[in-house]
């Protein structure tokens, strides 16, 4: 079987850093992108491309064919959708058809991208680990109840015998986030002096190349069945916009915006959504989980994985410097 990589999302913002990554360790790579998604993050990249609707069983199952290894990071990633069932459409049985497809084509590896989303957290803002057990079930946030259910998935698949192993990233920043991300968008309105403020509750934030380094390790050194969680600094949204700001040479926001002042926002926002279709900044779901504080332990992936992480300041500057040439 020829050593060559499936990457699933490969366009989005940590595919295509996985995708140079493995260029770099001298893999051949196969790229998936969604249908109609231009190659924008891949531009002059020696890669062969191939669309691929992960929903499909049959498309997934032709791009599997004469790889060795998979990386599926492909989901669906949106604050709201009209159609949340489309969600776990995506998420959830685009998973199950990677892994089916893995299963018959006897790959060697398969990494699966999961979420801190799909981590618990721990009391009194003490980082949470590999060991924490998700508990918020009531949350009602359609993304994050299935990036918990593809990766119980993900791992149901290593326990009946496929080499599986989880990885779940933190807030990733850096370049290459076209869309931008919520948490790219954060910068991009910090540089723009649009952030009037901020929410309670913190956030870990991880260099973008930190965590695609992260996913070639875990296909070289993870154990199969097993969570490693790509995190960074932990630190209270005030300070990561104060740290931010000073990067970027702007005011940084001072305004902690109070929880209930935050929901009566979040509400204005869903209903602009639902009226005019456009985006919204933030839901009345995700406020309640943002406004935690979202801190998280990389000590199993340092340890285990040989990870080392960027320091934030590096980040940052990467960060703004791509929202800023672009």
């Amino acid at each position: 079987m020829a050593a060559k990589a499936l990457v699933t999302g490969a366009g989005g913002f940590i595919g295509s850093h996985v995708v140079r990554q493995l260029l770099r360790d001298g893999q051949e790579v196969r790229a998936a992108l969604a249908p109609g998604e231009a190659p924008t993050n891949l531009q002059g990249l020696a890669v062969e491309t191939v669309e691929v609707d992960v929903t499909n069983p049959e498309q997934v199952d032709q791009a599997v064919q004469g790889c060795s290894s998979i990386y599926h990071l492909a989901a669906m990633y949106v604050l709201y959708a009209k159609d949340p069932g489309r969600i776990y459409e995506v998420n959830v049985g685009g998973t199950q058809n990677v892994m089916e497809a893995a299963k018959t084509h006897q790959i060697r590896k398969v990494v699966h991208t999961s979420s801190i989303a799909a981590v618990g957290l721990k009391e009194g803002g003490v980082p949470a680990d590999e060991t924490t057990p998700f508990v918020d079930y009531d949350l009602a946030d359609h993304y994050v109840l299935s990036k918990h259910r593809s990766e119980q998935l993900a791992l149901q698949y290593a326990r009946d015998g496929l080499p599986v192993v989880v990885v779940n990233p933190g807030f990733p920043f850096g370049p290459g986030d076209l869309k931008p991300t919520p948490t790219g968008r954060m910068i991009l309105d910090l540089i723009k002096n649009r952030l009037p403020g901020f929410p309670a509750g913190g956030l870990s934030a991880v260099d973008v190349e930190d965590v695609a380094r992260g996913h070639l390790l875990a296909a070289k050194k993870g154990r199969v069945g097993e969570r490693y969680l790509l995190t960074g600094t932990n630190m209270t949204y005030r300070d990561f916009l104060k740290e931010a700001a000073r990067v970027a040479g702007v005011r940084a926001p001072r305004f902690q915006i109070p929880t209930p002042l935050a929901r009566v926002m979040s509400h204005g926002f869903l209903l602009g959504t639902k009226l005019f279709g456009v985006d919204p900044l933030m839901t009345p779901e995700l406020l309640t989980y943002v406004s935690r504080p979202l801190y998280y332990d990389n000590r199993k992936a340092r340890e285990e994985l040989g990870m080392e992480f960027t320091p934030l300041e590096v980040t940052l500057t990467k960060a703004v410097d791509y929202f800023r040439n672009r």
